[in-house]
């Protein structure tokens, strides 16, 4: 039997919550998690167990050096375990003695996550903006040009699909944002 299985899943900026208890799932099934990944995550067989799972949002550029280190030490001195990190989540594992069922134990840690996060998603919806307003500009100048090369024209049809797909990431941005602000102000 394969004592290995990678499982594909896509959870978007606001949904930690839902992959805590997906991954809490796969543990009372018996898949407990060794390799995060943005979209999969590599399970090892066992025996069942009620293991708690959860997720912290940090900036690598914020955690290098002994940063990094401190901060590690910080949660394996609590009883939780790092099991990786996929792209700026780190995701941790309690140990069955940890000292404390949450790593965010207090409202301040838990809005500093949250900002950290929608600091992010800002600067990465600022760009995709901009991204869509350039696209849009150049499908409105491939629309009045008449004529043109070969692959003028091919790349006056690539507009209209990558406007839209640019338009569609934005509104995704926007409302994981939303939900992000939402959690923030309902921590006070």
């Amino acid at each position: 039997m394969n004592r290995t299985k990678t499982f594909w899943r896509f959870f978007l900026a606001h949904q930690d919550a839902q992959q805590e208890a997906w991954l809490e799932a796969q543990a009372r099934r018996g898949w407990h998690l060794v390799k995060p990944g943005i979209f999969g995550f590599r399970f090892e067989a066992g025996e069942p167990r009620e293991d708690r799972y959860r997720l912290d949002f940090q900036t690598t550029s914020t955690l290098t050096g002994q940063a990094r280190l401190d901060y590690l030490a910080l949660f394996r001195d609590g009883g939780w375990d790092c099991l990786g990190q996929a792209g700026n989540r780190c995701y941790f594992r309690a140990r069955p003695g940890a000292l404390s069922p949450e790593i965010h134990t207090d409202p301040e840690s838990r809005k500093a996550r949250i900002r950290r996060e929608l600091r992010v998603l800002g600067a990465v919806g600022g760009l995709q903006v901009w991204n869509t307003f350039q696209v849009g500009a150049r499908m409105s100048r491939a629309s009045w040009q008449e004529g043109g090369s070969a692959a003028h024209r091919t790349l006056g049809w690539l507009f209209p699909p990558l406007f839209v797909l640019s338009a569609l990431t934005v509104l995704l941005l926007g409302w994981c944002s939303w939900k992000l602000w939402r959690a923030l102000r309902a921590e006070g």
